[in-house]
C-alpha cells in the first residue's frame, strides 16, 4: 500500500469481525485499533493519513502515551477508516456519523490529543506534595482565586453531606438531589467556574452519581456518569483524581459482570499513577486488580495483587488518605482478600479471611461483602449459614432502597436448592420485597 495515499482507508471485513479489533471497539480502545491495523500491514503513516495525526501522534496512541479524550475525535477517526455500521455502533458512534450521547466518553490515559501541554507526572507530585488526599477543599484549590475558590467550596460543601446520607437514605431517594446538583454544577463550572478545583469538584459529583445509578441497577447511566467523571478529572490536569475516576469504572465494569473490560481501565489507572504516589492509592488499585483477576479465574494474577496490596497497606508511605473519601487500611484489604480469595474459588482461605475481616465498610458495601460470603459458604455446602448472610445483605439493601444488593440476593437464590428454616427466612424476604 503506498504510504502517501490520503483520505479514507478502507480495511477489510475480515478485520472488523477478529476477537481483538471487537474488543478494541467496545472498550473504545484506540490505540488497540491502530496497533491491530499496523500488524495487518497499515503503516502508522498511512493509519495517520485517515485519521487526521501525524505518524509521531499515531506512534504514540499505538504505545499508550498518547489517548484519545474527544468524541469528536473518535467520529474522526471512525470515518478515516471506513468504519462500517457494526463497528461504528460498537464503538458507540450512532449510524451516520453522529455521536451516541448515551455511552460514556472516551477515556484518555496518557495525553491529549494536540494542545495538551500538561506533564501529568509533574502535576502529579506536585498534588500530592500540596496534599491532594486530605480534603476536597484543599486538594481542588488549584488555581482558583478567592472568588473562584467561594464558589468553589459552595457547590463541593453538599457532597459531604450525600455522602453520609447514603449511609441511611434510599438511593432512589437520594439520587435526584445529588443528579440536580450535578445539572446545577455543569452549568455553573462552564460558564463561571473552569479551573481545575471547579472542574475537580464536578468531577467527585459525576462520580457519587454514577455509584447510585449502579445502585438503582441503572447501568447504562452509570456508565455515562463515570465517563463524565474521568473526563472532568481529566480536563482539570489531576492525575490522581483521574486514576481515581478510572479505577472507579473499572470497578463498576467488574461487577457488571465485565471484568476484562474493567481490568483494562484498573490497568490505565495504574499507569497514571508514578513512585511518588501514596501508598494507600496504589493498594486500593491493586486490591481492585485481584478481585478482577480472580473473576477471571487468574490464580496467580490475583495472588501478586493481593501480595502487593498488603505490603502497600502495611507500609503507608506517603499521603495517608486517598482519594479524600477514604482510607485504604488493613480492614479494607482484609474485606477485599476475601471477597477475592471467593471468587477464586478457595475455599477454606476465603471463609477464614471472611471470618477475619472485621465489618467497617458502609452498609451497602458490606451486604455486597456479605453476598460474595454467602456464595463461599453455599459452595463449602454451608447452606444455612449462607442463607443467614444472604437474609442480612437482603434486609439491608432492601431499606437503603439498593436494587444492586437485592438483585444479587435473587441471583444467589435462583441458584441454591435447599430446604429448611432458613432458606424459609429468605423465601419469605424475597417474597416481601417483590
Amino acid at each position: 500500500m503506498n504510504d502517501e495515499t490520503v483520505g479514507p482507508l478502507r480495511l477489510p471485513a475480515s478485520f472488523w469481525r477478529a476477537p481483538a479489533v471487537q474488543e478494541a471497539l467496545r472498550s473504545r480502545d484506540v490505540s488497540a485499533l491502530f496497533r491491530e491495523a499496523n500488524e495487518r500491514g497499515v503503516s502508522q503513516t498511512r493509519i495517520g493519513a485517515a485519521a487526521g495525526f501525524s505518524q509521531g501522534r499515531v506512534s504514540e496512541i499505538i504505545r499508550g502515551t498518547r489517548g484519545v479524550a474527544r468524541m469528536h475525535v473518535l467520529e474522526r477517526i471512525a470515518e478515516g477508516l471506513s468504519m462500517p455500521e457494526g463497528a461504528r455502533q460498537s464503538m458507540g458512534l450512532a449510524p451516520g456519523g453522529k455521536l451516541n450521547s448515551s455511552l460514556p466518553v472516551a477515556i484518555s490515559y496518557g495525553g491529549e490529543e494536540p494542545g495538551d501541554d500538561v506533564d501529568r507526572k509533574e502535576f502529579l507530585r506536585a498534588a500530592i506534595a500540596a496534599g491532594a488526599g486530605l480534603a476536597a477543599s484543599r486538594y481542588i484549590s488549584l488555581a482558583d482565586d478567592q472568588g473562584a475558590s467561594d464558589l468553589r467550596s459552595a457547590l463541593a460543601g453538599p457532597i459531604t453531606h450525600y455522602r453520609r446520607m447514603e449511609h441511611a437514605v434510599s438511593s432512589e431517594h437520594l439520587a435526584p438531589a445529588v443528579e440536580a446538583h450535578l445539572a446545577l454544577a455543569r452549568v455553573t463550572v462552564d460558564q463561571h467556574l473552569r479551573t481545575a478545583g471547579g472542574l475537580s469538584v464536578l468531577a467527585e459529583i459525576a462520580g457519587m452519581t454514577g455509584w447510585l445509578a449502579s445502585d438503582r441497577g441503572d447501568q447504562a447511566t452509570a456508565r455515562l456518569r463515570y465517563g463524565e467523571a474521568v473526563e472532568r478529572a481529566q480536563q482539570a490536569h489531576h492525575a490522581l483524581l483521574a486514576a481515581y475516576m478510572v479505577a472507579s469504572l473499572g470497578q463498576f465494569e467488574t461487577e457488571a459482570g465485565n471484568p476484562r473490560i474493567g481490568l483494562k481501565h484498573i490497568a490505565q489507572a495504574e499507569s497514571l499513577l508514578d513512585r511518588s504516589a501514596p501508598d494507600s492509592a496504589t493498594a486500593w488499585l491493586s486490591s481492585l486488580r485481584a478481585v478482577t483477576l480472580a473473576q477471571l479465574a487468574d490464580h496467580k494474577g490475583t495472588h501478586a495483587a493481593l501480595k502487593l496490596a498488603d505490603t502497600l497497606t502495611s507500609r503507608q508511605r506517603g499521603e495517608p488518605v486517598w482519594p479524600w473519601v477514604f482510607q485504604f487500611d488493613a480492614a479494607k484489604f482484609a474485606s477485599s482478600e476475601a471477597v477475592a480469595l471467593g471468587r477464586l474459588g478457595e475455599l477454606s482461605a476465603a471463609i477464614a479471611a471472611f471470618e477475619a475481616a472485621p465489618n467497617t465498610a458502609g452498609p451497602k458495601p458490606r451486604a455486597l461483602a456479605q453476598m460474595d460470603h454467602a456464595q463461599v459458604l453455599a459452595n463449602a455446602g454451608r447452606l444455612d449459614e449462607a442463607c443467614v448472610a444472604a437474609l442480612a445483605a437482603l434486609r439491608a439493601g432492601h431499606s437503603l432502597g439498593s436494587v444492586r444488593v437485592v438483585n444479587r440476593v435473587r441471583s444467589f437464590h435462583r441458584n441454591l436448592s435447599v430446604d429448611g428454616a432458613e432458606m424459609t427466612k429468605l423465601n419469605d424476604a424475597l417474597r416481601a420485597v417483590t
